[in-house]
């Protein structure tokens, strides 16, 4: 096993550049009065008498600059040290599988594979197991990051560099190399601002978010063929693949609750700002594939559905046709990888989210089909080891990623939904102090005031309602017409009655968001989440799970949209409400019933966990 020497090494070794830069950028002197707290406070934890009253001393006696100057080296040295660690964790790692191999290390897909496997399960049973497994990691604008991505990059690149140095195979100049430019780096930290000067704004945050996608669209492929291999080797006749459960999703940029900045027009631009991002990631991978997708039809045979299509697009479309002429006749796969290009950099000028030119993806299956074209001309002709490479990344990242990255949730407190209902209501239904009535004859009004008897005029309501009817018109535009893969769950916080859920359905039929009983239901992804978060909601969610699949109204639309129940749980303010034991007894009993309650109407329900982590 790897020794905690390696990590104290690394540790060390950033502390002594750490302290070269701080006596360089600040002086002899503030660098040994930062030592000096460092070994006053080491001290005090050994417990040595009057080590304590030294350290509040010297830390009373400094003035606001040398404040800030310790609070700056102690909060770059805790960034090193927990970037070490992190290799550290990664070394673990390597050191753990290369023990155990060809045993699949412990806690990983190999392992749960294999555990599947020792437990009876063939190849029937996980598939059917896979059938009803959906993972979905959800991006949020907490501020528990409150790191700048500039920061970030910095600290990222300081890790490539120690990583590097840990080869064996380094040349003395070559380790030599990597620490100069580790000094850099740390010198360009202590001479950036750590934090923002101003405070984020939505579309900021939104871009924050959109950081993680580099590393993401890096990682995912990685996994999907950890899975693959796995699967090929204990259950070689299935075809499940990772790329099927996978998905990410994002409350920034569309969590209106408590942030009067998200709006619909900010809401819009997210999703704009979305697809931008993952066009610049699918374009640099067709730069990438154009080099690596360099057969010739003297060489293999290319499949003829493959050559049509190409012939096709040129026809079609007098641009193409104009590029195709610098590239051979008999180079097809580079020339179809030349159309897909042209085709995403079509989508990529639209001026508008939803204005897309001519020879525009609109959707994640329209590149695929194009991509898997790719493959299976390849498969057939002796090209499968080149497509188990970078095409089926490719695919996969599709799959997940699609033209949209990540599913947007929308959340909003269910008190201001209630709100614009009772706004609507008395305006164009002569129903007055809505929110004031009692639960019963809230369900009452809701279920006799159909919402699609009313017809709205969005200028003559007030700037919050019109705010929201313009956000659900967006939204259903954006599912007819980019697909339901864009947006996610209508998440209801705070969630105290049916009614609270009744609302936004209401509201949703009112804006024709929800297209259920339309026609169109099979395009109907409309699904309402209760978020149960106080220890009372979480011990009434139960009985509210129960009213809903027993509402006429709610149930017409669940047989609609013919989707799991999801009910999300949060941990924060259970944990506020109740303290850490009783809120997790009463996460744990509320669980239990809420799942009773749904087998008991036949409802399959899922669970999401509002339960953050960095």
């Amino acid at each position: 096993m790897v020794a905690d020497k390696e990590l104290r090494a690394d540790i060390n070794l950033l502390g002594e550049f750490l302290g070269e830069v701080i006596r360089e950028q600040a002086g002899e002197e503030l660098f040994e009065l930062e030592e000096h707290i460092r070994r006053t406070a080491k001290q005090w934890r050994q417990k040595e008498s009057g080590a304590l009253d030294e350290l509040m001393q010297t830390i009373n006696d400094l003035d606001s600059e040398e404040s800030l100057t310790i609070i700056k080296a102690f909060s770059l040295f805790f960034d090193l040290a927990n970037l070490a660690e992190d290799i550290h964790r990664v070394r673990i790692l390597r050191e753990r599988e290369r023990e155990t191999y060809p045993k699949p290390r412990s806690e990983s897909i190999g392992a749960a594979i294999k555990h599947l496997h020792n437990q009876g399960y063939d190849s029937t049973a996980l598939a059917d197991l896979f059938s009803n497994v959906a993972i979905k990691p959800v991006f949020t604008a907490h501020p528990t990051e409150a790191k700048r991505s500039t920061v970030r990059s910095k600290l990222h690149r300081i890790r490539e560099y120690l990583t590097s140095t840990h080869n064996m195979n380094l040349l003395p100049r070559e380790k030599e190399e990597y620490h100069r430019r580790i000094r850099a780096e740390i010198t360009g930290l202590w001479q950036t601002d750590l934090l923002h000067q101003r405070r984020p704004n939505v579309l900021d945050e939104v871009k924050w978010g959109l950081g993680f996608m580099d590393s993401l669209w890096k990682v995912i492929p990685n996994i999907c063929r950890d899975l693959d291999r796995e699967l090929d080797y204990t259950y070689p006749e299935t075809q499940l693949s990772m790329a099927e459960i996978l998905e990410f999703g994002s409350w920034i940029g569309a969590d209106r609750d408590g942030n009067p900045y998200v709006t619909a027009d900010v809401t819009k631009q997210t999703l704009q700002l979305h697809r931008e991002r993952a066009l610049d990631l699918h374009l640099k991978t067709c730069e990438e594939l154009y080099g690596h997708l360099s057969m010739s039809s003297k060489q293999a045979l290319v499949d003829e559905q493959l050559s049509q299509a190409i012939s096709a697009s040129a026809e079609k479309w007098d641009e193409v046709a104009n590029i195709l002429e610098d590239i051979p006749d008999s180079e097809a796969y580079r020339r179809w990888i030349a159309v897909i290009y042209w085709r995403l950099g079509q989508t990529q000028s639209a001026e508008s989210l939803l204005s897309l030119p001519d020879g525009s993806y609109r959707n994640r299956q329209s590149l695929r089909e194009d991509i898997q074209l790719l493959a299976d001309s390849l498969e057939q002709h002796r090209g499968r080891r080149l497509v188990e490479g970078r095409l089926q990344d490719w695919l996969n990242q599709t799959r997940i990623f699609g033209l949209h990255l990540m599913r947007l949730d929308i959340r909003e407190d269910a008190t201001r939904f209630g709100k614009i209902a009772e706004e609507i209501l008395e305006k164009y239904a002569g129903v007055e102090d809505f929110m004031e009535l009692t639960e019963e004859k809230k369900r009452r009004v809701l279920a006799e005031n159909s919402p699609e008897s009313i017809e709205i005029e969005p200028e003559a309501l007030s700037d919050d309602a019109a705010d929201i009817v313009m956000l659900f018109h967006i939204l259903g535009d954006v599912e007819i017409k980019l697909g339901p893969e864009w947006i996610g769950d209508y998440i209801m916080s705070m969630t105290h009655r049916l009614s609270d859920i009744l609302v936004v359905l209401w509201l949703g039929k009112l804006t024709g968001l929800c297209r259920c009983g339309k026609g169109e239901s099979e395009n109907c992804t409309f699904t309402v989440v209760p978020l149960f978060e106080t220890v009372e909601d979480l011990e009434n969610a139960p009985r509210i799970l129960d009213e809903m699949f027993n509402n006429p109204m709610y149930a017409a639309h669940r047989s609609n949209t013919n989707t799991a129940q999801t009910a999300m749980i949060g941990y924060s303010d259970s944990t506020k409400d109740g303290g850490y034991l009783s809120a997790n007894w009463n996460l744990y009993h509320s669980q239990q019933e809420m799942t009773r309650a749904a087998e008991e109407n036949g409802v399959r329900l899922t669970f999401f966990h509002g339960r953050g982590g960095t």
